[in-house]
C-alpha cells in the first residue's frame, strides 16, 4: 500500500533532479517524502505505532507527575529520545532510506527490507528506553509522601541522559533528598571508563558524587540497589551475541555464553545474574512490564534477584523498590 507513494516520489525527483536544493519545489518534495514515510509505517507497523502512541501518552503522564511532586521545570532526555517523544512518526520514519529510493540507488525490494529492519530497531530501542525511564520516574513518584526534592546537579530539572565514556568522574544523574535522607541515582552507570555492561538503574542510599574506587582502575563502589528493566514479551528467551574479539565477548563468556562462528552468544537471563556478581549490590530487582513465568522468577530469586512482574505503566507496582531503599537507608 506504500508502493504508490514511493513511485510518486521517484517520478517527481526524476522530473526535478535538483529538487532537494530548490526552494520552490522543496515543499512538494518534503510532502511526498513524508507521505511515503507515513504510508510505510501505517501499512507495515500499524499495531506497533498504536503501541508507541499509547506508551508515549503514559510516559508523558509520569513526567508531569514527577514535575508536580518535585516542583521542577522539566526532564532532560537524550537528543534522540527527545526527538522520538516530540514526533515519533517523523523520528521513526527517518530510518527509511527514502532519498536512496528517490534517486534510484536502491530498488523497492531493498528499500522494503532495509526499512523493515531500521524501523523495527528504532521502535524497540526507543520503547526500551521509555520503559526504563518510566521505572526510574516511578521510583521518584513513590517517594512523594516523604517530601522529596532534587539537590544535585540541578534543582529545576531531572537529568536522564546516559553518561559518556571517558568522563573523569562517574557522577550520578541526580541526587534527591527525602525527609533528610539522600539517594543518588545512576542511569546505565558505567563499569569503569572504557565501556562494559551497564545496569539500567543503580541507586546509592547516600550522597555520592563519584563512584570510582580510588587506585582501582575500572572498579566502582558497589551500589545499594540495581534495577534491571524488561519490556518485551518472552524477554527471557532472547540471546545477545558479540564478536569473539570484542570486550563484550569476555563478559558474555563469563555469563556462560557459547561460541559459534567467531561469535559469543548468551541468554538474557544469565546476563542479569552476572550483573549481580560483578556489581555486588546489596539488593537487585528485575522489573518486567509483562508477565514472567514462575520457573524464570524462581530461577532469578534463587540468585537473590527480586522480581516485580506485570508492572505495565502503573507506578505504585514498583513501590517495593522504595520500601527496600528506605529499609537499606536505616541499616
Amino acid at each position: 500500500c506504500w508502493e504508490r507513494s514511493a513511485r510518486r516520489l521517484i517520478d517527481f525527483v526524476g522530473n526535478y533532479p535538483e529538487v532537494e536544493h530548490e526552494t520552490r519545489r522543496g515543499k512538494d518534495f518534503e510532502r511526498l517524502k513524508t507521505d511515503l514515510e507515513r504510508s510505510f509505517l501505517e501499512c507495515e507497523f500499524s499495531r506497533e505505532i498504536d503501541q508507541v502512541r499509547e506508551e508515549i501518552s503514559q510516559y508523558r503522564r509520569i513526567c508531569r507527575r514527577v514535575e508536580e511532586v518535585y516542583g521542577i521545570e522539566g526532564i532532560f532526555h537524550s537528543k534522540m529520545f527527545a526527538r522520538f517523544l516530540k514526533d515519533y512518526l517523523k523520528h521513526i520514519g527517518s530510518k527509511l532510506p527514502v532519498l536512496d529510493l528517490a534517486r534510484k540507488r536502491v530498488t523497492l525490494e531493498s528499500f522494503e527490507k532495509t526499512g523493515l529492519q531500521g524501523v523495527k530497531r528504532s521502535i524497540q530501542t526507543n520503547l526500551r528506553t521509555l520503559y526504563q525511564n518510566f521505572a526510574l520516574l516511578s521510583i521518584l513518584v513513590n517517594f512523594s509522601p516523604r517530601e522529596p526534592e532534587i539537590i544535585f546537579p540541578h534543582h529545576d530539572y531531572i537529568d536522564l541522559r546516559r553518561r559518556v565514556r571517558g568522563e573523569k568522574k562517574l557522577k550520578p544523574n541526580f541526587i534527591i533528598d527525602a525527609n533528610g535522607k539522600k539517594y543518588s541515582f545512576f542511569v546505565e552507570g558505567l563499569l569503569g571508563f572504557s565501556g562494559g555492561p551497564r545496569p539500567d538503574i543503580m541507586v546509592y542510599t547516600r550522597y555520592i558524587e563519584d563512584i570510582r574506587r580510588p587506585n582501582e582502575v575500572g572498579r566502582i563502589v558497589p551500589p545499594d540497589i540495581i534495577v534491571e528493566c524488561k519490556e518485551v514479551q518472552e524477554w527471557y528467551k532472547r540471546e545477545r551475541s558479540s564478536r569473539i574479539d570484542s570486550w563484550w565477548a569476555e563478559f558474555y563468556q563469563r555469563a556462560g555464553g557459547t561460541i559459534r562462528n567467531n561469535k559469543v552468544s548468551v541468554n538474557e537471563l544469565q546476563i542479569i545474574k552476572v550483573y549481580k556478581e560483578i556489581y555486588q549490590p546489596k539488593e537487585m530487582f528485575l522489573v518486567s512490564k509483562v508477565d514472567v513465568p514462575l520457573q524464570i522468577k524462581e530461577s532469578l530469586e534463587e540468585d537473590g534477584i527480586k522480581v516485580i512482574k506485570n508492572t505495565s505503566f502503573i507506578e505504585n507496582r514498583m513501590n517495593e523498590i522504595n520500601e527496600c531503599l528506605i529499609g537499606l537507608d536505616c541499616l
